[in-house]
């Protein structure tokens, strides 16, 4: 049976813009759609299935007249089946009426909150409601139930072999756990960056207060104060610039100031 989506005599789907040749569809496409996808990211929207048909329509407006409109025609791909077509508003509808019925995912735990949109898009996966996109939708979804949840999450990190694995997967075993493992790696990526990019304020701050107590303590000595605050600025960026807080057992082992035969406080007034 010919797909009613495709052009005549041929696989690329029905567009706007004319196009018959499937490849050069994909590149114009991707083209019109990269920047609708960050448009897409500052839209507020309901959790809904008409919330997220509106998001399709949104990202694809420019290319499929049927953007933001439930497939009509069942579809498959190896190993998966979608849900039938005929089945796709009611089930739209009971799986964001789950997602409501759950309780609110704003002020839940990176973990809680991975783990139940997890499953949820694990679940919308498994409709696949529209023809084309799915994918690309989900990942805009997850960005604004990150956002509203009050989650910095990284889109961009989100590695896409992962991504696609972490579908396979929930869609052959119903096992939400690696798309879990997917969105908390990007909340976590996104924690980090936020923590690189204050990196050089901390470091300074830090640095301040270690200048301090090495002149206190060495003050009589500039060039071993130098040193000593050279080497403890360089363990600081590092465990900085790599997420990290410098543990108790870590500050033991910085390098510590020489034996002084005399202290500080019995200088001459």
């Amino acid at each position: 049976m010919a797909d009613p989506y495709s052009v005549p005599g041929g696989t690329a789907l029905r567009n706007k813009l004319g196009i018959t040749d499937p490849a050069t569809l994909k590149k114009a496409e991707y083209r019109l759609t990269v920047e609708r996808m960050m448009e897409a990211g500052k839209l507020q929207l309901p959790a809904s299935a008409e919330g997220y048909r509106q998001l399709h329509r949104h990202i694809f407006q420019d290319v499929y007249v049927w953007a933001g409109e439930n497939r009509t025609v069942d579809m498959s791909k190896p190993g998966a089946f979608f849900a039938r077509a005929s089945f796709i508003e009611r089930e739209l509808a009971r799986r964001f009426d789950d997602l409501a019925v759950k309780g609110p995912l704003k002020g839940q735990s990176a973990p809680v909150f991975a783990d139940r949109v997890g499953e949820h898009l694990v679940e919308l996966n498994a409709i696949h409601p529209f023809r084309e996109g799915n994918g690309r939708t989900m990942r805009a979804h997850l960005h604004h139930l990150a956002r509203d949840a009050g989650h910095d999450l990284s889109i961009a990190r989100i590695d896409p072999g992962k991504w696609i694995a972490a579908s396979i997967t929930g869609m052959q075993t119903t096992d939400h756990r690696p798309m879990r493992d997917v969105i908390l790696g990007a909340i976590k990526e996104a924690d980090r960056e936020r923590e690189i990019a204050g990196a050089p304020r901390t470091i300074a701050a830090h640095r301040q207060l270690m200048a301090a107590v090495v002149q206190g303590a060495l003050g009589s000595d500039p060039a071993a104060a130098a040193r000593v605050l050279a080497a403890g600025t360089a363990v600081l960026k590092a465990h900085v610039e790599r997420g990290k807080s410098l543990r108790p057992a870590e500050v033991r082992a910085a390098p510590k100031p020489p034996e002084r035969s005399s202290p500080p406080y019995d200088r001459e007034r």
